[in-house]
């Protein structure tokens, strides 16, 4: 994520450079051409840019206890997971990184 003042300022790069996107990406380093010019679109409409970027969270609660009860009732293992869980490989990665390691007594 950028701040407020990162956005606008490669905006005004990007413009005073002619609208060249690959120029001021180089010049910031960041940052990527499409980022550059989806925050010109918006600037282009309303003249600025939004203060704050709300962000929807990545996974419901729901779909983490769901893998969580699985991780926790198969032996600490997410093999043996329905399709859609198989499917969402950043859910199972996000889980392995935030899950505690449990001693096998």
């Amino acid at each position: 994520m950028y701040s407020y003042k990162e956005r606008i300022k490669a905006v005004e790069l990007y413009i005073k450079l002619g609208r060249k996107a690959s120029v001021a990406v180089r010049m910031l380093g960041y940052p990527s051409k499409k980022y550059l010019r989806q925050w010109v679109l918006i600037y282009d409409e309303t003249g600025d840019l939004p203060k704050n970027v709300n962000r929807k969270p990545m996974f419901t609660s729901a779909q983490k206890q769901i893998m969580i009860d699985h991780y926790l009732n198969n032996g600490q293992c997410f093999t043996g997971l329905p399709p859609l869980f198989l499917a969402n490989s950043r859910l199972i990665w996000y889980l392995m990184l935030n899950l505690p390691v449990l001693s096998v007594s």
